[in-house]
């Protein structure tokens, strides 16, 4: 199973659209793709930004999970069993509480995802933007869009 872990920059450049045709292409080609959305994450779990521990989150089309990273890979395989593919679109990179952005690395590094990451359209796009995200993600890093 490969997982991508597929987050924007904000909220609204495009990310479900691109996971959902990432998806639908995949599926044409014949492999079998689940497809996660992280809706929501608990506010009073991010308030709690020092503690570690569980933060409640929910994929479209599940009821709430609580997933520390640890858990996680049982988790989204019981939700994803027998997929070719896992498509997971994460939080919005920038204006994420330090607790989710916390969260999304740690994730990507016990799923062995690899990150591809939205930028949103801006003439004044500069390195500073990838490094960003570079720093944040290394190696698991595949591109940004």
């Amino acid at each position: 199973m490969g997982v991508l872990y597929v987050c924007g920059q904000y909220s609204g450049v495009g990310t479900t659209a691109l996971c959902a045709a990432l998806a639908t292409k995949w599926r044409s080609a014949g492999l079998r793709v689940s497809l996660l959305q992280m809706t929501s994450l608990d506010p009073e779990s991010v308030m709690e930004a020092e503690q570690a521990g569980p933060i409640s989150i929910s994929f479209t089309g599940t009821n709430p999970v609580e997933l520390s990273p640890r858990n996680a890979t049982t988790a989204i395989q019981s939700i994803v069993q027998d997929a070719d593919i896992v498509l997971i679109e994460g939080r919005p990179l920038v204006n994420a509480s330090k607790r989710e952005i916390e969260f999304s690395i740690e994730l990507v590094r016990i799923l062995e995802a690899k990150v591809l990451g939205l930028l949103s359209y801006d003439m004044k796009l500069s390195t500073k933007s990838a490094r960003i995200w570079q720093e944040t993600f290394g190696e698991s890093l595949i591109g940004l869009v």
